[in-house]
């Protein structure tokens, strides 16, 4: 049998009974002894492996391993080192100072080799001195040359010349669009024994100062030069460049000679077999005009009644128109072909 007793003190009875302490009893047993601990000094101090109390110090010079150092001895310890810093700064005399930019390097001539920048150094030495110039222009600062100075072609047109120009006011080096549908506005346009040479084209100038080449080269591939040799005030005539005819060798063809500007064409038309006006297409457009037209007669099935023929009516720069006419009654029903022969430039 068990006796239940608040009490504080379990007292051993004369029976030799056992006093079983309450839940009360234990928790107010285990909370007095451990505020009892906790204000005692019996506690163990802590180490490099071990949790336990330390002692605060402020000595910056202290090397004990139980004590922990205070805010106020690690900002000491720092002053220290920032005079001991600068101290060293000032005094060393091996110190480079920043502000100096390196006028303060003892040995240059070795610090470049160290950087590797001897050969730069070298290349600078042997460069071109400020004094030179650059077709008229000094290098101390930025140059900005065109392609004249250097004596070179522009890539692109230079300007368009039209109606009313002259020729001889492009003498900058480089290439001119031509655009002339008059060609007799512009006075000194390229004018050679067959007449004018085509309106649109390209005006090439190359400009040496005394000397200035102009060259002309039609859409079509005709090409006359001239030439100045006091800068532009007087010109030569135009000279003619002999260019390679152009053909085309087909029933329905043409043939160009480039250097007088003459093209020769021919074709044929669709037979016919009675009385009728026919426009048929050139095989190639004339640029300028058609200076004289021509028409045969084929006849596929001859016999003795085949009697007609075709004649020229009319024609322009694409195109010539002819008639058959039939001279007896019995030319009907027999087939005739008109055969155009035609000269233009």
């Amino acid at each position: 049998m068990s006796t239940q007793d608040k009490k504080t003190e379990i007292k051993a009875l004369e029976d030799n009974l056992v006093v079983v302490p309450t839940p009360e009893y234990v928790k107010d047993s285990i909370k007095s002894a451990i505020e009892e601990h906790a204000q005692s000094r019996s506690h163990p101090y802590a180490t490099l492996e071990d949790r336990g109390f330390v002692t605060l110090s402020n000595d910056v010079c202290s090397d004990s391993e139980t004590h922990a150092a205070t805010s106020k001895a690690v900002k000491a310890a720092y002053d220290l080192a920032n005079i001991a810093n600068q101290n060293a700064i000032r005094n060393n005399a091996n110190f480079l100072e920043k502000k100096q930019n390196g006028a303060d390097v003892p040995d240059k001539a070795e610090f470049v080799k160290n950087l590797g920048l001897r050969e730069t150094v070298e290349l600078a030495k042997n460069s071109v001195p400020n004094s030179r110039k650059i077709n008229g222009r000094a290098l101390t600062n930025d140059v900005s040359l065109n392609a004249a100075d250097i004596g070179a072609m522009n890539a692109t047109s230079l300007g368009t010349i039209g109606n009313g120009s002259r020729f001889s006011d492009y003498v900058l080096s480089g290439f001119y669009n031509v655009t002339v549908s008059n060609p007799s506005s512009v006075p000194d346009f390229p004018l050679l024994s067959a007449g004018y040479l085509y309106g649109d084209g390209i005006l090439e100038a190359l400009n040496g100062g005394n000397v200035i080449f102009q060259r002309y080269t039609s859409h079509h591939g005709q090409e006359a030069v001239r030439q100045s040799w006091d800068k532009g005030n007087t010109w030569g005539g135009w000279v003619s460049q002999l260019v390679r005819s152009s053909t085309l060798l087909e029933p329905s063809g043409w043939i160009q000679d480039h250097n007088t500007g003459v093209i020769t064409a021919w074709t044929t038309g669709e037979i016919a077999t009675a009385e009728l006006s026919m426009q048929v297409p050139l095989p190639i457009t004339f640029p300028t005009g058609i200076l004289n037209v021509q028409v045969s007669t084929k006849v596929p099935k001859y016999d003795v009644y085949s009697d007609g023929f075709w004649q020229v009516i009319d024609w322009d720069k694409a195109s010539v128109t002819v008639e058959l006419q039939l001279v007896a009654s019995g030319a009907y029903n027999r087939q005739y072909q008109p055969m155009i022969y035609v000269v233009g430039y």
